[in-house]
């Protein structure tokens, strides 16, 4: 009688273990689940528990970067939805980038007078022919050379470097006449005058009246004196127009020669 006894009790131990393990293969564990205890009856029991997830947190406000509220524990609070807002909850306002302030006009006079003194005026070489000593009432011829007298160009700029905007003053000079001063006259020629007094261009010849004997002196002393047209146009900003005249008669440096003018005498013979 105590052998089948054993029996008996055995087998519903190890029925119970088998159902239960394979209700845990059967069945999807759940989130939680708490330990498994020896059940009455002599079987195994496994309650499953999980905590109350709670209610949803408030939404944080705009300025809100905290998590869950306080009174829940689910649902994730509001984090910054990087939707342009300031701090101050206002819409981010965008910033228009200015366009720098221009930059003031430049002075034309300024510029002008810069490309003014860049102007270098040869001093006039003077020819004549004779050369060195002529004669009363001999034709005698005068001239420059003309290399001395071609136009002059120059420019002066203006810009960044001054703190304004850019301009470019181009100023020319062209020959107008020569003033010759003779000594016991003057006398005006246009342009350069004739190399020994002939070829084309204007003439530029003088018949002396007078000796320098005459005058006290053993030699006249000749000088030349170019007068200029210098003209000026503009590039870039131009607030005072394109063009316009620096000078219209500029006098520069004179050039000297001494010249002996002498006289031929004659006598007159008793017949």
């Amino acid at each position: 009688m105590l052998t089948p006894l054993r029996a008996i009790s055995f087998r519903p131990s190890l029925l119970a273990l088998s159902l239960a393990a394979a209700s845990l293969v059967a069945f999807p564990a759940p989130a939680y689940a708490g330990p498994c205890d020896a059940a009455p009856a002599g079987g195994l029991g496994c309650v499953a528990e999980g905590e109350n997830p709670g209610n949803p947190g408030n939404p944080g406000g705009p300025n809100n970067n905290n998590g869950p509220n306080d009174d829940g524990g689910g649902a994730i609070g509001n984090s910054d939805p990087g939707d342009g807002l300031s701090d101050s909850g206002d819409p981010g306002l965008v910033t228009e980038v200015e366009d720098p302030p221009e930059a003031p006009l430049p002075d034309t006079a300024d510029t002008i007078a810069k490309a003014f003194n860049q102007i270098e005026f040869p001093v006039p070489t003077i020819e004549t022919s004779p050369e060195a000593k002529t004669y009363v009432r001999m034709k005698t011829s005068f001239w420059i050379p003309e290399d001395e007298a071609d136009d002059i160009t120059v420019q002066a700029s203006v810009g960044a470097a001054e703190g304004v905007q850019p301009q470019t003053i181009t100023a020319t000079a062209e020959l107008k006449y020569v003033l010759w001063d003779l000594v016991e006259d003057e006398m005006i020629c246009e342009g350069p005058g004739r190399p020994n007094g002939e070829g084309p261009g204007e003439e530029c010849d003088y018949y002396f009246k007078t000796s320098s004997a005459y005058h006290g002196m053993e030699e006249f002393e000749i000088t030349a004196t170019p007068y200029w047209h210098i003209a000026w146009t503009c590039a870039g900003v131009c607030p005072d127009g394109a063009a316009g005249i620096v000078d219209a008669e500029y006098a520069s440096p004179a050039g000297e020669v001494e010249l002996l003018v002498d006289e031929i005498q004659t006598e007159a013979k008793d017949n």
